[in-house]
C-alpha cells in the first residue's frame, strides 16, 4: 500500500468541513442574517399586536394606577411639605393632567418602538452567535463525514483486490 494513500480521510475530512462550512455560509451569510434579524422584528410586531396602537393604548391603566401610587405615596415621602397642600381633588386633577399627557406621548413613543434599531442590532447579534455555534457544528460534522468517506475510500482501495 503506498503511503500517501493515507492522506485520503484528512484530505476528505478537509473537503467535507469545507463544503459545509460554505453551504452554511450559502444559507446564513451576512445578508441572509440582516434578512433574518428584519423578518424576526416584523413577525415580533405582528404577533405582539404593537402595530395596531391598540395594544399600546391597553397600557395606560396600568399607568393610571403607577402615577396614582406615585401621587398618593411616593411624592409625599419625598416632599413631605408639597403632600400638605395637595388632597383628593389635587391628585385628581394632577392625575387627568398626566394621563393626557399620556395620550399625546404615546403616539409619538410608539414610532421608534416600532422602528426598534436597537432589537434589529440585538437580534442580529443574536443570530450571529447562532451562526458562530453552529458554524463549529456544522465543520465537525462535515469533517466526520468526510473523514468517514474517505475512509470508506481507503478500506475499498486497500481491501477492494480481495473483493475481486
Amino acid at each position: 500500500m503506498n503511503i500517501w494513500l493515507l492522506l485520503l480521510p484528512l484530505l476528505s475530512f478537509a473537503l467535507g468541513a469545507l463544503v459545509f462550512k460554505l453551504l452554511l455560509y450559502s444559507m446564513f451569510g451576512v445578508s441572509r442574517r440582516k434578512a433574518l434579524a428584519s423578518m424576526a422584528i416584523q413577525w415580533i410586531r405582528e404577533e405582539s399586536g404593537l402595530t395596531d396602537g391598540a395594544q399600546v393604548k391597553k397600557l395606560l391603566p396600568l399607568a393610571e394606577q403607577h402615577v396614582d401610587h406615585f401621587l398618593r405615596h411616593k411624592l409625599t415621602v419625598a416632599m413631605p411639605m408639597v403632600a400638605m397642600f395637595i388632597g383628593d381633588k389635587t391628585i385628581a386633577q394632577f392625575k387627568s393632567v398626566f394621563m393626557e399627557e399620556m395620550d399625546e406621548l404615546l403616539p409619538v413613543l410608539e414610532a421608534p418602538l416600532l422602528g426598534r434599531p436597537i432589537l434589529a442590532m440585538s437580534l442580529e447579534r443574536i443570530f450571529n452567535r447562532i451562526y458562530k455555534s453552529l458554524s463549529i457544528r456544522v465543520i465537525l460534522i462535515g469533517g466526520g463525514l468526510g473523514l468517514g468517506i474517505g475512509a470508506l475510500q481507503l478500506f475499498i482501495l486497500y481491501f477492494g483486490h480481495f473483493l475481486s
